[in-house]
């Protein structure tokens, strides 16, 4: 059970190497299709990343991240995660609008993503965050699940 003051309570920072477990160990948990170890290991180990997880309070354990990367003048969300037992407590919504206000800072004029466009949870997020969907590429997951391409102008 979260503490009741979890969301007013939360800290965001980067996340480094030594993070590494705690993201594998929420990705397992909190998505249907987890990423593989060695995509979190090169996406952790890439140069244009700008990755935040967040905690909650003073307690040790990561409670959810976002995994980023700035090409040029765009931010690229590659994925965004929250421990299951955490969500609805506004983590995932405070890492958006941190990487972006990063992104933002550094000169980034866009955003963009992709989704499942089954993951309606997400979608929903991304909405209120200002971004649109602009396109659909068919059958881009491995399972055959679509994927819709959101953007938004910063």
């Amino acid at each position: 059970m979260p503490p009741e003051n979890a969301a007013a309570s939360y800290a965001i920072s980067p996340l480094v190497q030594r993070d590494l477990p705690a993201v594998k160990e929420l990705e397992s948990a909190g998505q249907v299709f987890p990423w593989s170890d060695s995509l979190l290991i090169e996406e952790l180990s890439c140069d244009h990343a700008c990755h935040f997880g967040a905690r909650i309070g003073q307690e040790p354990p990561l409670r959810a991240f976002i995994l980023c990367r700035l090409f040029c003048n765009e931010l690229a969300i590659h994925n965004l995660c929250t421990d299951p037992r955490m969500r609805r407590l506004g983590l995932a919504t405070a890492l958006v609008r941190h990487a972006i206000a990063h992104a933002r800072s550094l000169g980034a004029k866009a955003a963009f993503l992709e989704v499942r466009s089954s993951n309606n949870a997400a979608m929903a997020l991304y909405s209120r965050e200002g971004f649109a969907a602009v396109d659909l590429r068919r059958k881009y997951y491995s399972n055959g699940d679509d994927a819709l391409i959101m953007n938004r102008l910063l």
